[in-house]
């Protein structure tokens, strides 16, 4: 794999950290609400956004 750029590394970084967010945001989400099909969706969405977290994190590896 070719090294990445300083610039290359600041945007998969920043990435990282907006997927963080909305991953938070969607588990809690998912822990309070009271609609059980809403708290379905917001949990597959924020497995969805731990994937990209992973997948981006394998970049700078």
């Amino acid at each position: 794999m070719a090294k990445l750029t300083e610039k290359e590394l600041a945007f998969i970084t920043e990435l990282i950290g907006l997927e963080q967010n909305a991953m938070a945001k969607a588990e809690f989400y998912s822990k309070n609400c009271n609609c059980a099909e809403v708290c379905v969706v917001m949990d597959e969405i924020a497995k969805k956004h731990q994937a990209r977290i992973e997948k981006l994190t394998s970049k700078l590896n």
